[in-house]
């Protein structure tokens, strides 16, 4: 294949990540994936018979609302790689694994606040997340939404159901791009994350160990994970 034959993509790219004491190493592993990542992501993809046009990333975080209420969610911008790289390193560089309490975790509420992103409408679109956990999750409408970063209008879902309508059934436009969303997931065999995996389109679902701090989730799976999914 021809470089003028492979199509280009503009990447928008949300990590959702468990900072809870178990996901040591998973933070390690992003800590080391975000050195060049941009390039990195660049040579996987061609690989793969595709282009990187340009590259924005975002970092959202979780612990357990149950435990630190409005600070178990946290979030940057969009980083613009290579640019704002060094930027980056310093965000991911501060995460660091504590807390928490016992499984599950708060990390629908930060899938969705991923899924609220400021995503780029833009030709050639895709709109990535990638969540890493190795914890069930609450359900939602169990503790309320951190007012400080839900403020606009948009109703929030109170179920998996009305998360799922809002992924793919019936999107909302402020939420998702239908055809740039995806989605990849390094989770445990457990509630929501099978459901989610097995129900959910333009869905990419990866079992990993829970309570191991999702001890299957490497850069190059991460990387290659990314990759096909564009």
């Amino acid at each position: 294949m021809t470089s003028e034959a492979v199509s280009k993509y503009a990447v928008d790219l949300v990590f959702v990540i468990d900072v809870t004491g178990s996901m040591g190493p998973v933070i390690n592993e992003v800590k080391q994936l975000v050195n060049g990542f941009a390039d990195r992501l660049r040579a996987v993809m061609t690989s793969e018979g595709k282009g990187l046009q340009d590259l924005w990333v975002r970092i959202v975080t979780f612990r357990d609302l149950g435990d630190e209420g409005a600070r178990a969610l946290a979030a940057s911008h969009f980083y613009q790689l290579p640019a704002q790289e060094s930027d980056l390193r310093k965000f991911v560089d501060e995460l660091t694994a504590s807390g928490g309490g016992d499984d599950p975790e708060s990390a629908l509420e930060a899938l969705w606040l991923a899924m609220r992103s400021p995503w780029r409408g833009v030709l050639r679109s895709r709109h990535i997340i990638v969540l890493l956990t190795d914890a069930s999750a609450h359900p939602l409408g169990r503790f309320p939404y951190p007012s400080h970063l839900f403020q606009d209008s948009l109703v929030a879902p109170r179920d998996l159901s009305e998360m799922k309508n809002q992924w793919g059934v019936f999107p909302h436009s402020g939420v998702m791009n239908a055809q740039a969303r995806r989605l990849v997931i390094f989770a445990p065999d457990a509630t929501p994350w099978n459901d989610v995996g097995e129900r959910w389109e333009n869905t990419m679902w990866l079992p990993s160990r829970a309570g191991q701090g999702c001890m299957d989730a490497d850069i190059d799976t991460i990387l290659r994970s990314i990759a096909k999914s564009v």
